[in-house]
């Protein structure tokens, strides 16, 4: 079962060891732990609405996130741990080998860091 915890450093959703899905509008919550099973993060903008991110993994190995309406809401995407699985990875979804763990940093500021995370769909 899944839980959400507030504190100083911002809102942190944290799974259990069954499989979630974690569905959140951009810049409501700063960090997701999957825990265990195939844990999902279905980021959406920011007032619930889907969201128009395209990734990509640029020649020099650099992932991006690119926003269609707005650059500010563009980012790089680094991991921690973990590697993304480049044959099933497409422009809407980043499919993990595994449990990955790392960063969003976007263009205006915000961080998302995740960690445990199977897959990220926009």
């Amino acid at each position: 079962m899944a839980g959400v915890q507030w504190g100083v450093n911002g809102v942190t959703m944290t799974g259990g060891t069954q499989d979630e899905q974690f569905i959140i509008n951009f810049g409501d919550v700063d960090s997701i732990n999957g825990g265990g099973g195939e844990d999902i993060l279905y980021l959406r903008g920011s007032a619930g609405e889907d969201g128009d991110w395209l990734f990509n993994i640029e020649e020099d190995g650099t992932m991006t996130v690119t926003s269609a309406s707005d650059s500010d809401l563009s980012g790089i995407v680094s991991l921690d741990h973990g590697a993304v699985n480049e044959l099933n990875t497409d422009a809407n979804n980043i499919i993990f080998d595994g449990d990955a763990s790392g960063k969003i940093e976007f263009e205006n500021g915000e961080i998302l860091e995740f960690s445990d995370l199977d897959k990220i769909s926009f």
